[in-house]
């Protein structure tokens, strides 16, 4: 009896030192570390078209697309309102904020036409319009607050080498010097010298270049930026925090996924190499974080077909991490970062052919506590093509 006792003694006092042992972990580790991943949000009322995502002054986001009415997401709320007043919408036309807090949003499939968005009176005007029909094409703003469109798909097909140059305070297009080559589905990066890099693309064929030009709006001028290691078009390219640009991905010749990432460096003009994707895509989304990494999701290749890999580069180690994947494949979808640090893709194409209404949004990981051992990278075997 006594023995039993005493036994039961001894059981709840391990008990007990070890409740304490785990509560003084748990104090001294601090409060948990968040992993970071993918949270659905809130759907849009319809799948549109060939989606663009605008972060407005305020937090909201503006989306466009066709064969929908504009959409406007609240971070905050996590809700959707409709836009009213707006034209129909062509295909894969541009969307750029003006220094004033307006969308310049022109063009698309065999349209000249460009509106403009007022956030803060909700309303949309016709602007003037472009003085081709462009589809396809690339706009940045410039560092003086006009914008630069070039490039892109004319009325009949034809691949176009033209730019001009919108002056929101005249409401006027005017010409800009073309461009040395015809391209369609490349890219266009602001640089912090106020310079434009275009690189990569198609051309008439169709077929990808490595070729890259360089625009100086100062000199109306455009002159070569050397080549990419491969051609490529469909591609992403990012401007990081050093300067650089990253551009990474995209469909090469015999339109096979490319893993492969390369920088530009401005201050040099040269090209280099940097550490591959694990997984080849095209028509991927990228999106910079506030950290300076690059996260790299969807896309689309010949082995996986609508790609649901997730990827984030390190500019400092210049390597790739592979993340939590999204939980439905997709390509084409329109990314962009919120006000509060998180990464939010919608729209797109999926598994079908369907264009996709459903939105996501990616919380990165909070930083470990001070003295916390760095985490591995994760790996993963090569696929894609």
């Amino acid at each position: 009896m006594w023995g039993n006792t005493m036994d039961n003694r001894v059981i709840r006092l391990k008990i007990l030192t070890g409740l304490i042992a785990v509560t003084a972990a748990l104090l001294l580790a601090g409060p948990p570390v968040h992993a970071g991943g993918w949270l659905p949000a809130a759907p849009m009322h319809r799948a549109l078209v060939s989606p663009t995502a605008t972060l407005l002054p305020g937090g909201d986001v503006l989306v466009v697309g066709a064969h929908g009415r504009p959409e406007i997401f609240s971070p905050s709320k996590g809700t959707w309102s409709l836009v009213s007043g707006a034209d129909p919408v062509q295909y894969n036309h541009t969307a750029t904020l003006l220094k004033d807090g307006r969308v310049l949003v022109a063009g698309g499939l065999n349209s000249s036409a460009a509106y403009l968005y007022d956030p803060v009176k909700g309303t949309w005007k016709a602007a003037a319009s472009m003085g081709k029909a462009r589809e396809s094409a690339r706009a940045v703003r410039l560092g003086d607050g006009r914008v630069l469109v070039c490039g892109g798909v004319g009325r009949h097909d034809h691949v176009l080498a033209s730019a001009e140059i919108y002056d929101p305070a005249a409401n006027k297009w005017t010409p800009a010097a073309p461009m040395h080559h015809r391209r369609v589905d490349f890219t266009a990066t602001l640089l912090p010298n106020g310079q434009v890099l275009v690189a990569g693309g198609a051309g008439p064929r169709y077929r990808p270049t490595a070729s890259a030009e360089l625009f100086d709006p100062s000199k109306n001028k455009w002159t070569d930026a050397g080549s990419m290691s491969e051609p490529r078009l469909d591609q992403t390219a990012t401007l990081l925090d050093d300067g650089n640009v990253l551009v990474a991905g995209g469909s090469g010749p015999g339109r096979k996924a490319l893993r492969s990432a390369e920088l530009y460096n401005p201050a040099t003009g040269k090209w280099k190499g940097t550490a591959s994707m694990k997984t080849g895509r095209s028509r991927q989304s990228a999106v910079r974080l506030k950290d300076g990494s690059v996260l790299v999701a969807g896309g689309k290749n010949r082995i996986q077909g609508y790609v649901r890999d997730v990827e984030i580069y390190h500019p400092g180690r210049g390597t790739w991490s592979v993340l939590e994947s999204m939980a439905k494949p997709r390509c084409s979808a329109a990314g962009v970062l919120l006000e509060d640090g998180r990464a939010m893709l919608l729209g797109g194409f999926g598994p079908g052919d369907r264009y996709l209404r459903t939105t996501l949004i990616y919380s990165p990981p909070e930083p470990p506590p001070a003295g916390a051992p760095a985490s591995s990278e994760q790996g993963a075997p090569p696929s894609g093509g």
